[in-house]
């Protein structure tokens, strides 16, 4: 299996096409929450983006801006990237266009917990 490394993992999240939309990604990871008590599962999912990436368009090849995409829009700061953590949107292909669609759902994930992005084992840098 191939490996990647966790900053190559956070790079790999941010990428957009030339048409400034975002590339989903595949993902692995544990659940965990040490404050709830919960977690311990893991879960796959074939299609995800960044939720901040949701109705984001860039220029193909810009650079992405850890601290700003982090950046909450709402009163509460959920402090990403103190606590390693982001967002993920949940995809699904629609077979007829072919086009990925926002399903509703939203996972936060510690990126520490990440085991898998799109078929590459993490190997910690």
């Amino acid at each position: 299996m191939e490996k990647i490394t966790l900053s190559q993992v956070r790079l790999a999240m941010e990428f957009f096409d030339i048409h400034g939309k975002p590339i989903p990604f595949s993902i692995g990871f544990d659940t965990c929450n040490r404050a709830k008590g919960t977690g311990g599962d893991y879960l796959e999912f074939e299609y995800c983006i960044k939720h901040v990436n949701l109705n984001a368009k860039r220029q193909a090849g810009a650079v992405p801006n850890f601290a700003q995409a982090d950046t909450p829009k709402s009163a509460k700061n959920p402090n990403h990237w103190k606590n390693q953590t982001t967002n993920i949107a949940i995809m699904a292909k629609n077979e007829l266009t072919d086009e990925l669609v926002f399903t509703g759902h939203i996972h936060k994930i510690h990126y520490r917990l990440i085991t898998k992005l799109n078929g590459k084992e993490i190997i910690w840098d």
